[in-house]
């Protein structure tokens, strides 16, 4: 399979439970707020995401310094979600929040 990502076949795996992970989480801790705002639940996918593509990156291209790899990479993912959730997902919820739709009991 020439062309394939070196950690494609892995991370189906990894980030699928990632994702699942943090999933549960955030459902379970949605009606934790502060200042009105889920920021425990919005921290789920940092922390998981982090952790395990930070480690699934570090074993694929980092295997003589795994921690030093574990770091750098965990560090890079962290940030992207801590940006792609509360940059961006919390303020979209409070103006979600604003509109009937959000509202309505599905």
């Amino acid at each position: 399979m020439t062309g394939m990502n070196i950690i494609g076949f892995l991370d189906v795996f990894v980030g699928t439970l990632a994702t699942f992970l943090a999933a549960v989480c955030t459902y379970k801790l949605r009606k934790i707020e502060f200042k009105g705002m889920p920021l425990l639940a919005a921290s789920m996918p940092v922390i998981f995401n982090a952790i395990f593509i930070g480690m699934e990156l570090a074993i694929a291209y980092f295997p003589a310094t795994i921690m030093m790899g574990f770091a750098i990479n965990a560090f890079q993912v962290g940030l992207g979600e801590l940006l792609a959730c509360f940059v961006v997902g919390l303020p979209l919820i409070n103006v979600l929040k604003k509109t009937k739709l959000f509202n309505e009991k599905m």
